[in-house]
Parts: C-alpha cells; sequence; structure tokens
C-alpha cells in the first residue's frame, strides 16, 4: 500500500512537473508574442503617425498654396482696379486742361495743327471743318489758308479747306471730304482715345515704375 502510494505521488509529481513546464513554455511564447505584437503594433502606429503628419503637412501646404494665390489675386485685382482709376481721373483733368485752353491765345495754334493732321490723315482736295460751338469763333479763313499752306506743303498738292456753319459740342476738329464719303475725328476725346495706350504707359512708369 505504501509503494503504492509513493508510485502515485511519483506519478503525480511527473505530470505536474511536466504541466509547469509546458505552462511555462506557453507562458513563454505568450509573452514573445505579446512583445513581438507590441513591437508590431508600436510601428504601426509610427508608420500611421508618420503618414498622418505628412498628410497634414501636405494639405497644410495645399491650404497656404490656396491662400496665398487669393491673396495675390485679389491684390492684383484691387492694383488694376486702382490703376484704371487713375487713368481715368488723369484722361478727365487733361479733357478738363484741353476745355479750359479754349480761353488762351495759344489754342488757335492747337486747332491749326489738328486741322493740318487730319487733313493730310484724310488726304483729299477739298473738305469741310467742323468743330464745336465753343471753338467755332477761332477759326477764321486766316486759320484756314494757313492750314491749306501747311497741307500742300506736306502733300506737294493744293487742297480747299472751309468751315461748316453746323457746330457741334465736343471739343476738337472733325474733317469730312466735300462728298461726305469719308471723314477724320480728331476730337479731344478721340485723340484720347487713340492715344490711350501711350498715356497709359506714362501713368504706369512714372506712378508704379512699371
Amino acid at each position: 500500500m505504501e509503494a503504492y502510494d509513493n508510485e502515485s505521488r511519483a506519478l503525480i509529481s511527473g505530470i505536474e512537473s511536466d504541466a509547469r513546464k509546458e505552462a511555462d513554455k506557453i507562458l513563454g511564447e505568450a509573452k514573445k508574442r505579446a512583445s513581438e505584437l507590441r513591437m508590431y503594433t508600436e510601428k504601426q502606429i509610427e508608420s500611421i503617425l508618420r503618414e498622418a503628419e505628412e498628410k497634414a503637412r501636405t494639405q497644410s501646404e495645399a491650404i497656404k498654396k490656396k491662400v496665398l494665390s487669393g491673396v495675390e489675386i485679389e491684390v492684383k485685382r484691387k492694383s488694376l482696379y486702382l490703376k484704371e482709376k487713375i487713368f481715368s481721373e488723369v484722361l478727365s483733368r487733361v479733357k478738363e486742361e484741353f476745355k479750359s485752353l479754349i480761353q488762351t491765345p495759344s489754342y488757335r495754334t492747337v486747332l491749326l495743327n489738328w486741322i493740318v493732321e487730319a487733313a493730310v490723315g484724310l488726304g483729299v482736295d477739298e473738305a469741310i471743318v467742323s468743330t464745336s460751338k465753343n471753338e467755332q469763333h477761332l477759326i477764321d479763313e486766316e486759320l484756314l489758308r494757313r492750314a491749306e499752306k501747311q497741307v500742300s506743303d506736306i502733300l506737294g498738292k493744293n487742297v480747299k479747306l472751309r468751315l461748316s456753319r453746323n457746330s457741334g459740342t465736343q471739343q476738337g476738329i472733325v474733317l469730312t471730304a466735300s462728298d461726305g464719303r469719308t471723314a477724320f475725328n480728331n476730337q479731344v476725346a478721340t485723340r484720347l482715345l487713340r492715344y490711350q495706350q501711350k498715356i497709359r504707359d506714362l501713368i504706369y512708369t512714372q506712378l508704379f515704375g512699371e
């Protein structure tokens, strides 16, 4: 009986020892697996964080570029508006200056030059000179003869000019061929329109250094 008990205890002890070894083995493998899993998880987390950081940086740059682009567009828009506003104001002042010239003695010379320029541009043998009511009294036969002489010297042919009895409202000169088919507009508004690009370039150079 005692021998049986000893055998039983030895068997049980062996089983317990084997179970303990197996348990230790399983526990060791579990710890190793847990450690590997933790390292893998940490790497995954780091990878996700890097991707998130890179994405955030990319989005931040895109937003920054978009904002800067919008600011640049707004600055250009306001700059263009300012330039055009100044250009319009300058044109208005120039028109006022031309209007005030009518009262000066030198304005007859201005009209003479405009008539000659229009006659040369028109290139016909006979033309009618039209102007505004405020300027009509400044154009007499003497001025027309001087204009004819200058045009003849330039074109090498005789040109006949006569003043229209009808007056308009726009300052400046309009020359119409006697047959009414062609005309040369040398009114102030048209002249400014004709030279507006040069005027604009001058303004931009003087005021904005462009």
